[in-house]
Order: structure tokens, then C-alpha cells, then sequence
């Protein structure tokens, strides 16, 4: 066992690696320096590598500087670790937590009586500080996975977790079978395994590193790919998908078209910020006031879509109504201009889950056609079960749309 762990080089390979992710942490963050985790693993990943080389050379150099500051060094590195899951994150930094456990190091290394000469003293409290940093680890990516979904969260924290545990099983060793340590190398059946389990964490955790700015820049490019850059919620093929996503689960509901009255002539006589001032005005609202569970989505210029699910036609209708009535009320100032705003809504109810939905959304925006008119600011109402019909087999009825005007 200790010819296969062979602790020293065990050693060298800690080195390799740590110096291996701090070069590729470095040059990350000199590409991305508003990224403020990458500095700090930058220089927590060098610390951790100088003290890994400082271990590697106990047969060298003074056991003050090797044992002694190597593995305070390496606690450092870890605390500096954990904070930059805390700056990934954007948590607060607590800049004491990396140093509390490498102070706690080297005062019992300098002032313990006997601690130097002890290598079971000094697994030990080894041990213990590195359990109580890897639980911090393990909540933090607990904390994380709840505020932004990562796959390797998961590794990192199942990681630190085994981490965790196994040096919590170091602490009853010492005691039952302890390391005996000759010419400044340690003897002993299982320290060796136990320091190649640290080589495979730190392996583990660096490239978790990478992961996960990775896999946040893929998020991030997916949600801005769903995302109508204006006004921040769904654009046309994002809102297609999440429809049908209900859909396809055999949820049957309403779809309405909203559009909003004379907004051309809004950019043609106050240009077009004040057309997009009341774009984001008008969603501002409406998402204000929609119950959670309705997908609410940008089509294309100033036509909108709501879908919803599960409402028989008279709620879809008294949802959209109340919609209407709020725009009608709702005033947007621009430049010393008061802007009145009306809505029209075509609402498609009734609608049986297994109608194609280019089918559903070409039939309300016949409806909002219709709404438009008969005056603006009101609601055309196609029902579902009983227009659908007509509509796949080409022709669409004018009594299948029921005018809803608005008081």
C-alpha cells in the first residue's frame, strides 16, 4: 500500500496540479477582469501550489517552513476556495474565513508544546479544520444549486462531502492506527491513500471550476436567446416553447393576441423611445397583474401573446378584460406628454389540447382582427370547440367570433 501511495509523490502531483489551474485561473481572468472569483481562485490555486512544493521538499528544507507553512498554505488555499464559490455566487465575501483556520494552523504549529514532533497532532487538526471548510463547501453549493441550477455544483458538492468525510474518518486513525514517521516521511497503511484522495478532490474541484463558468455562459446565452431583449420576457419562439410544453402534457387552455392601438402613430409623432417606453410600460403591468401561471410573450413589434392555462373561456375572458381595463388606465409620460394607451385582444378559448397551435394562434389573430374593426379597445372572442372545426377545413365563419366590447 505505501509503495502504491507513495506519499512524496503524491506530493508532486498536488504540486502539478494546483500550478496547472492557477496558469489557466490566471489566464482566464486576465480575458474576463470583471470576474472577480477567478482572482480570487487565481491566487488561491498559487498558494496552494507554493505550498504543495513546500511539502514536496520536507526532506529539504527546515519542517517550519515545509510543514509549517506548507500546510498552512494549503488550508489558505482552500478558505480562498470557498470564497470564490461566495463571489461566483455575488454572496458577500467574509475575508475571515480563509484566515481563521490558517491562523488556528500556525499558532498550534509555533506554540503548541510538542505539536511540530506530533505527525498525529497535526493530521489530526488537519482533519478537523479541512471537515469544517468542507462543509462550508457543501452548503454553499446547497445555497447556490437553489439560486442558480448548475450541473457541477453537484460535483462539487459531492465531492467536498466525501472530502468531508473521509477526514473525519483520519481523526479516530490516529489514535487506532497511528503514522509513524521515519527520515521526514510518513509510514503508515492508509495516510498514503488518504493523501491520494486529496490529489483526486483538488483534481475534481478545479476542473468544477471551469464547469461552471461554462455552463453559466450557456445559461446565460440560452436565456438570452428566450429573452425579448426590450422588455424582458418571452419572445415568439420561447413563448412556442413553453406552450407546447403544456400542451404536450394534455393541458388545455386559452390563447389571446394583444395589440396595441395606434402605436405607430406613437413613434411617428414621439420617435421611437417613446414607442419603447410604452412597450416596457405596458409589460411592466401586465406581468404585474397576471396570476404566476400564465406565459405571457412578445410576438414581434407591439403584438403580444398570453396564454392560459387551464381557464374555462369566461375566466380566460375576464383575465383578458381586466388586462384591457388596466392599459386603458394606465398613462406613460414622455417628455412632458401624457400617452394614453388602448389595447385589443383576440382570445381563442375553449381550445382542445391536440389542435396544432399554429392552428390555435391564426385563429385569435383572426379574433384580434376582428376587435380591431369594430372600434379598438375591446375583445373578440373565437370559441374554440366550435370554430376550430370550421377553421381547419379552410374557412373561417364570422359567427364563430363573439365581439366583446368594452363598456
Amino acid at each position: 500500500m505505501a509503495s502504491l501511495f507513495h506519499v512524496p509523490t503524491l506530493m508532486a502531483c498536488l504540486l502539478a496540479i494546483w500550478a496547472v489551474f492557477a496558469i489557466l485561473l490566471t489566464m482566464a481572468w486576465q480575458q474576463e477582469r470583471q470576474r472577480p472569483e477567478l482572482a480570487i481562485w487565481s491566487v488561491g490555486f498559487w498558494l496552494g501550489a507554493f505550498g504543495a512544493l513546500l511539502l514536496s521538499m520536507r526532506t529539504i528544507l527546515p519542517e517550519g517552513l515545509t510543514i509549517g507553512l506548507g500546510n498552512g498554505l494549503l488550508i489558505l488555499a482552500t478558505g480562498l476556495a470557498w470564497l470564490g464559490f461566495r463571489a461566483f455566487d455575488g454572496l458577500s465575501l467574509k475575508l475571515w474565513v480563509p484566515v481563521v483556520p490558517t491562523a488556528i494552523w500556525i499558532a498550534a504549529f509555533l506554540f503548541w508544546p510538542g505539536f511540530q514532533d506530533d505527525v498525529n497532532a497535526r493530521i489530526a487538526l488537519v482533519s478537523v479544520l479541512i471537515v469544517v471548510l468542507s462543509l462550508m463547501f457543501v452548503r454553499s453549493m446547497w445555497q447556490g444549486e437553489a439560486i442558480e441550477p448548475l450541473p457541477s455544483r453537484k460535483l462539487v458538492l459531492g465531492t467536498m462531502a466525501i472530502h468531508a468525510t473521509i477526514n473525519a474518518v483520519r481523526l479516530p486513525l490516529v489514535i487506532m492506527a497511528p503514522v509513524v514517521e521515519q527520515g521526514g516521511v510518513a509510514l503508515s497503511v492508509w495516510h498514503g491513500a488518504f493523501t491520494f484522495e486529496i490529489v483526486v478532490n483538488t483534481l475534481f474541484c478545479g476542473m468544477a471550476l471551469f464547469s461552471l463558468g461554462r455552463e453559466r455562459v450557456t445559461a446565460e446565452y440560452k436565456r438570452a436567446s428566450q429573452i425579448d431583449a426590450l422588455t424582458e420576457i418571452f419572445n415568439r419562439r420561447a413563448f412556442s416553447e413553453h406552450v407546447e410544453a403544456y400542451r404536450s402534457r394534455g393541458v388545455e387552455g386559452a390563447i389571446a393576441l394583444l395589440d396595441l392601438d395606434h402605436f405607430k402613430r406613437i413613434n411617428d409623432t414621439h420617435g421611437h423611445g417613446a414607442g419603447d417606453t410604452v412597450l416596457c410600460a405596458f409589460v411592466a403591468m401586465v406581468r404585474d397583474i397576471l396570476p404566476a401561471d400564465i406565459i405571457f410573450g412578445r410576438l414581434g413589434g407591439e403584438e403580444f401573446a398570453l396564454y392560459l392555462p387551464g381557464r374555462e373561456p369566461g375566466e380566460a375572458y375576464a383575465v383578458c378584460d381586466r388586462v384591457r381595463r388596466a392599459v386603458e388606465n394606465l398613462p406613460v409620460d414622455w417628455n412632458g406628454h401624457r400617452l394614453r394607451l388602448t389595447v385589443s385582444i383576440g382570445l381563442c378559448g375553449d381550445v382542445p389540447a391536440s389542435v396544432d397551435l399554429g392552428t390555435v394562434l391564426g385563429f385569435s389573430d383572426r379574433a384580434l382582427y376582428a376587435a380591431k374593426r369594430n372600434g379598438r379597445n375591446q375583445i373578440a372572442f373565437a370559441d374554440g370547440a366550435e370554430g376550430l372545426g370550421p377553421f381547419l377545413s379552410g374557412s373561417v365563419p364570422e359567427t364563430a367570433l363573439h365581439q366583446q366590447h368594452a363598456p
